[in-house]
């Protein structure tokens, strides 16, 4: 459920405001109409749900995760015994198959292999464990990965879309942005994550450190991702003051449930960032 509001929904949204945005951030060969870009919402949906789905699986099947989710998530289908390591790992091989042939069809190889390969690094290799700089590196290349796929699927018609140098650097900026403020969702996982002895940033760091650092990190994307745009100060406003709540939480909520919340609110930050290019396009 919290992969619906992380990753599902907020990358097809993405998907389809980049479509809609046209040159801005897409294109060639032209930017397809919006009634054409909003049919195909729901291919976006099922292209990132069927992605993230062998990934999540494999990530939830492992001994060490099962032992975490036994404190952090224990209502998941395997520390609640509703599912076997066994039965996890056959639903995870026929996953993947399947992603790679809607891949396929969409145009996505690159991308979905490219989720393939950080996915084992991630559960398989101990990339989620043996340090949070490679933790949030392995993160932000993942969002990157379903940010491109989500955006290529919503803008395809006729021809595989080509983005701009534009609608790159917009990717790759993103991509920094979650490597540096993900951290935002260990601060409510740290019981879980050091029984399982994970390196996240809070346990490393400390919890009072961490957070100081994310405030400021949050306080520099809040700001300059609007100016990069070269939006009107108007269009900085939401995101200052949503990166403001955030930081606020961060420095004086430090229970698990008010963490748990303060993420939500991180991920609406993030949603926010997303409408940047369609804005610019309806601005200029």
């Amino acid at each position: 459920m919290s992969d619906l509001k992380t990753i599902v929904l907020p990358k097809t949204f993405f998907g389809t405001l980049g479509a809609l945005s046209g040159s801005v951030s897409i294109l060639s060969p032209g930017p397809p109409s919006m009634l054409h870009t909003m049919s195909r919402v729901p291919l976006v949906l099922l292209w990132v749900w069927i992605n993230l789905l062998p990934f999540a699986i494999d990530n939830q099947r492992q001994p060490l995760a099962i032992l975490e989710d036994g404190i952090n998530k224990p209502w998941r289908p395997l520390p609640s015994k509703r599912c076997t390591p066994a039965e996890a790992r056959a639903f995870m091989l026929i996953g993947y198959p399947l992603a790679l042939c809607l891949s396929y069809y969409t145009g996505n190889m690159k991308q979905c292999v490219s989720l393939m390969i950080l996915g084992y690094w991630y559960n398989d290799l101990g990339g989620a464990d043996n340090g949070f700089l490679m933790r949030n590196f392995i993160n932000g290349c993942g969002y990157i990965c379903f940010a491109w796929g989500a955006l290529n699927t919503a803008s395809n018609y006729n021809d595989t879309p080509r983005l701009t140098i534009q609608a790159h650097r917009w990717l790759l900026i993103l991509g920094a942005v979650v490597m540096s403020t993900v951290p935002t969702q260990d601060l409510y996982d740290q019981a879980g994550d050091k029984l399982r002895g994970r390196q996240t940033m809070p346990l490393i760091l400390g919890d009072s450190i961490t957070r100081w650092i994310l405030a400021g990190i949050l306080a520099f994307w809040s700001v300059w991702c609007p100016w990069y745009w070269s939006l009107s100060y108007v269009w900085h406003l939401p995101t200052m003051f949503i990166g403001g709540t955030i930081i606020y939480r961060m420095l004086t909520k430090r229970s698990v449930s008010e963490d748990k919340m303060t993420f939500r609110v991180w991920n609406l930050w993030v949603v926010l960032l997303y409408t940047f290019p369609l804005v610019k396009r309806l601005t200029s």
